[in-house]
């Protein structure tokens, strides 16, 4: 059963990449909002509708896109290139967009996405450095090209479900 499900969500990846993968990273998004938000509250009084609107935004139209490109790119350069570039230009990217699409979501508008920004992003900086340039270690050195963005998102889950949290506090 599982391996049929690997196999068959495997050719969707192969036929339908960036399609597959802005699909599944909208999931994982949406997925961590709901989770942040059933720890705050009821699961009657989620907000699903922004969770669905935070996943279709951050995770479908700009994480997966962002990083199937880039991934995509990257592939022939040299593992420490690789890591170097992720951590001093695509993650700051990465939260800062983040940051941004959960405080317009969640009420505020874009002068107040860039506050939320300056007031969070060099925490959420180096606790990411702590954290990301291990798992994309195992990312570029492990993991097959075609799998990279959703193995991405997979880690991205519990990365997202700390960073909601630590931005719904400020709600």
């Amino acid at each position: 059963m599982i391996s049929r499900l690997v196999k068959n969500y495997n050719n969707l990846l192969i036929k339908y990449p960036l399609r597959t993968k802005c699909i599944t990273s909208s999931i994982i998004m949406c997925s961590a909002d709901v989770t942040v938000q059933t720890q705050k509250k009821s699961l009657q009084d989620v907000n699903f509708l922004n969770s669905l609107k935070y996943g279709i935004i951050c995770g479908g139209l700009q994480k997966a896109p962002f990083m199937h490109f880039f991934y995509n790119i990257s592939d022939k350069w040299r593992l420490w290139k690789q890591l170097l570039f992720c951590s001093l230009i695509i993650d700051p990217i990465n939260y800062s967009c983040a940051m941004m699409c959960n405080s317009v979501i969640y009420g505020g508008n874009i002068k107040n996405g860039l506050s939320v920004i300056q007031k969070n992003f060099w925490s959420v900086y180096v606790t990411g450095l702590q954290i990301w340039p291990g798992i994309q270690f195992i990312t570029f050195y492990y993991i097959p090209l075609h799998w990279r963005v959703i193995y991405f998102n997979s880690m991205s889950y519990i990365w997202n479900v700390w960073l909601t949290y630590k931005l719904h506090k400020q709600y």
